[in-house]
């Protein structure tokens, strides 16, 4: 699971290469747009702040070699450690 609050200390410029690498088949989008709304919403988006209510769902954590895991194993543990 990617944190994308970690990206909105970034420059715009470069979050926007960022999305323009990884855009895929997304429509109605530009990489300027993508990275606007990140940059915008990244406070909000911080993946611990969602540790207290998963923490009360059943929860499986699967990773791939993506360069996440160590993303992903954090959340886990940080889930773990509130009782789930």
């Amino acid at each position: 699971m990617a944190d994308m609050s970690n990206i909105g200390t970034r420059p715009r410029a470069q979050v926007a290469r960022g999305m323009a690498a990884n855009m895929e088949s997304l429509a109605g989008v530009t990489a300027e747009s993508m990275a606007d709304e990140l940059l915008a919403g990244a406070p909000k988006w911080r993946v611990a702040d969602a540790v207290p209510g998963l923490a009360r769902l059943p929860l499986l954590v699967i990773t791939s070699g993506d360069g996440l895991a160590p993303q992903s194993d954090t959340l886990a543990k940080a889930v773990r450690a509130k009782g789930n």
